[in-house]
């Protein structure tokens, strides 16, 4: 399974973006350019909604669950680097949702791996569905051989 990133995870920073460009724009025009930093974030505006664009338009993996393990991104940069997780080193896992955001309510696939540490997997955003996700983490995780840890 290789999940990609979908434009509602990043609808919010997108809509931001074009929020500060067109204020900005219209501050910097009422003034003449005059002010130097106002263009500036302007400029800045303006590139975060082309890296928002690029963002969407990447088809690159964002999650990948195969029978060796999770590989993954946890951040939005598009040049992070793929983490790998093998199902050896996986003693659990569970869903978390983070309640605190009644509008959106991120998604998470938390591993808990040997020696207790945790690595928390955002899985909302994705373009596959949080139950289609965690199905194919049970099925792979339990056929590990290792599934009596399971949550």
């Amino acid at each position: 399974m290789s999940c990609k990133l979908t434009f509602g995870a990043v609808s919010g920073h997108f809509a931001f973006f074009i929020f500060t460009f067109l204020a900005t724009l219209g501050l910097s025009f009422w003034s003449d350019w005059e002010f130097w930093y106002i263009s500036l974030i302007t400029s800045l505006a303006l590139l975060g909604i082309a890296y928002c664009i690029w963002l969407v338009y990447d088809r690159s993996p964002w999650l990948i669950i195969n029978a060796s393990g999770i590989t993954f991104k946890n951040n939005r940069w598009l040049f992070t680097r793929l983490k790998f997780i093998s199902w050896d080193s996986v003693v659990s896992y569970y869903n978390y949702t983070y309640p605190f955001d009644h509008v959106i309510q991120p998604e998470y696939l938390v591993l808990v791996c040997i020696k207790g540490k945790k690595q928390k997997i955002t899985i909302s955003g994705l373009d596959y569905s949080k139950d289609e996700i965690l199905e194919a983490v049970k099925r792979y995780y339990s056929s590990s051989g290792d599934a009596d840890g399971e949550a």
